[in-house]
């Protein structure tokens, strides 16, 4: 097992298959994987890439995590939360945030186990609507 900065543009198709996971729907530019903005992560296991995450290095925002299904609760993203935290923290952050959607409990709790504060109210995407988020933020 091993957490490493994405290879770009060589990883892109494997992050991308990831990302069917999650509803990009709220993301005004949908899967920009090349973004510069963005620094990537993957968990790579028997040399298949089965997480990833994105830092927003402009926002002090983690972005876009996810696990394949058949390997979440094993703390791979745990680790890539952490991963991420470490980065935006040696670029200068104090304090990084989250957005996450108000039914998905099982993020909630993973960024609440890690030490991040949910802001009290849901929030409305820009992008949706109809979709609510909850903001999580780790001061450091």
């Amino acid at each position: 097992m091993n957490i490493r900065k994405a290879s770009l543009p060589k990883d892109t198709r494997s992050i991308h298959s990831l990302l069917k996971y999650i509803d990009l729907s709220i993301y005004p530019e949908r899967t920009d994987i090349e973004n510069p903005d963005d620094q990537w992560f993957v968990f790579e296991e028997n040399m298949e890439i089965i997480g990833t995450v994105a830092a927003r290095r402009s926002r002090g925002e983690i972005r876009h995590l996810v696990v394949l299904p058949n390997h979440r609760r094993k703390g791979i993203g745990s680790q890539l939360v952490n991963c991420t935290v470490e980065f935006l923290k040696s670029i200068g952050y104090s304090k990084i945030w989250a957005q996450v959607r108000v039914g998905n409990e099982e993020s909630q709790g993973l960024f609440e186990k890690l030490g991040f504060k949910r802001k009290s109210r849901p929030i409305t995407s820009l992008k949706n609507p109809e979709v609510k988020l909850y903001k999580y933020i780790l001061v450091l």
